[in-house]
């Protein structure tokens, strides 16, 4: 066996025993020590390769449906405290979809984020011209709730091990639908969050890349280089108006310009 050999099947090794872990996590809910993230210290696309793999196993094993994507890392700050230098994305089961009301205590070190969340109102296989791209999705408010299966995780994960852990997914909560915005009103909307009607948090939309739909578009290409696409139904997270804080109980509601608002109960 040549060292190259050797090397492929540690690497196929530990990649194996990272999704059985993340996987038993996910299910279990047990919280994965610093140790454990030090062993999964992967290379970025191997993280990636991890993050398939466990979806695979929720879809086979757990029958959930894949429904759609999360955008992390979009703006100087938060790509700065994993390293990053382009977005990172994670996949939403149904696991993920909220209603609105989540219980504190299942979750394990969770964060609260104001995105706005994209309808895919048909497939988008390769990357479209400027000028297409927001007639082909609809728009919504949205919270997500950023949690991972490591403890004491933010912001300490590397960003490998981010994209391995599903880039951090949580729950994602999707106000009503409202309707296509042209490139222009995606870049301007003024975003006021609350906790128990009490402002907490203001932001807005140009802090996600300059625009959201930059986001939709860096996944678009992302996606197409792995011979993936999104397909229609799909909902996909933005990334975030504001800097994520600790989730609280309580009841948020975030309040969007131009498409209303959209709230979460924590108990």
């Amino acid at each position: 066996m040549t060292n190259e050999e050797k090397r492929e099947r540690e690497l196929s090794a530990m990649v194996n025993k990272a999704v059985e872990t993340l996987y038993s996590a996910s299910i279990s809910g047990t919280g994965l020590d610093k140790d454990t993230a030090e062993r999964m210290r992967f290379e970025l696309e191997t993280g990636y390769l991890v993050q398939d793999l466990v979806t695979k196993r929720k879809i086979s094993h757990k029958k959930e449906h894949l429904r759609g994507y999360k955008i992390s890392l979009t703006s100087p700050e938060t790509q700065g405290w994993f390293g990053a230098n382009e977005p990172a994305y994670g996949t939403l089961t149904d696991s993920n979809m909220s209603d609105g009301v989540i219980t504190l205590s299942d979750m394990s070190e969770p964060l609260i984020e104001t995105e706005l969340m994209f309808f895919i109102e048909e497939d988008i296989h390769h990357p479209v011209a400027d000028e297409d791209l927001p007639g082909m999705i609809s728009v919504a408010a949205g919270l997500e709730i950023p949690d991972s299966r490591f403890l004491d995780w933010f912001p300490k994960l590397s960003l490998g091990t981010i994209a391995a852990d599903n880039a951090v997914a949580g729950k994602v909560v999707a106000g009503i639908k409202r309707k296509r915005l042209s490139y222009e009103e995606l870049g301007n909307i003024d975003l006021k969050l609350y906790l128990n009607d009490k402002k907490i948090a203001e932001g807005h939309s140009s802090e996600v890349l300059g625009n959201p739909l930059e986001a939709v578009k860096w996944l678009i290409r992302k996606l197409d280089g792995k011979g993936k696409f999104l397909s229609r139904g799909m909902v996909i997270s933005s990334g975030t108006f504001v800097l994520p804080m600790p989730l609280q109980r309580g009841t948020y509601r975030a309040s969007y310009s131009t498409l209303g608002d959209v709230s979460l109960k924590v108990n």
